[in-house]
């Protein structure tokens, strides 16, 4: 049956209060067996699995990142909120041992990145964690205002050659 059917006999709600009667059944089960966790870990596993695929997973363990997305919750938010892109763009960020080298694609500085609004609604969620991550990759990368501005302008000018 189609949704809008559904929807015009007044079904698609009582529809919903199956399902939903359905999964906390399914979840009353699941926990008095002990699985619940199981099927926790079971989504976070494939969660990572997409991480991977996306190749964000290295760089979610390179930032420092990867223990504070452990969290389902975290997770289920990021992918709502479409914050995997934004990971992408620190995927941009490449740090090269005994001297940093910043290449962003984008001409998107550390700066910028903080100053989005996604990075923004992560701090009304509570999601502290994730910007003090990204505090202290900063602090420890000792990225100065004036690096930055350099490394953008070497960027800029190699992309404009």
């Amino acid at each position: 049956m189609s949704l809008r059917l559904l929807r015009s006999l007044g079904l698609l709600g009582l529809l919903r209060l199956l399902r939903t009667l359905r999964s906390l059944r399914l979840l009353r089960t699941l926990r008095s067996l002990g699985l619940l966790r199981t099927l926790r870990l079971l989504r976070l596993l494939r969660l990572l699995r997409t991480l991977r695929f996306l190749g964000l997973l290295r760089t979610l363990r390179s930032l420092g990142l990867l223990r504070t997305l452990r969290s389902l919750r975290l997770l289920r938010t990021l992918r709502s909120l479409g914050l995997l892109r934004t990971l992408r763009l620190l995927r941009l960020l490449r740090v090269r041992t005994r001297r940093v080298f910043l290449r962003m694609s984008l001409g998107v500085s550390l700066r910028l990145l903080r100053s989005l609004r996604l990075l923004r609604t992560l701090r009304s969620l509570g999601l502290l964690r994730t910007l003090r991550s990204l505090r202290l990759l900063r602090r420890s990368l000792r990225l100065s205002r004036r690096l930055l501005t350099e490394g953008l302008s070497i960027f800029l000018s190699s992309s404009l050659h």
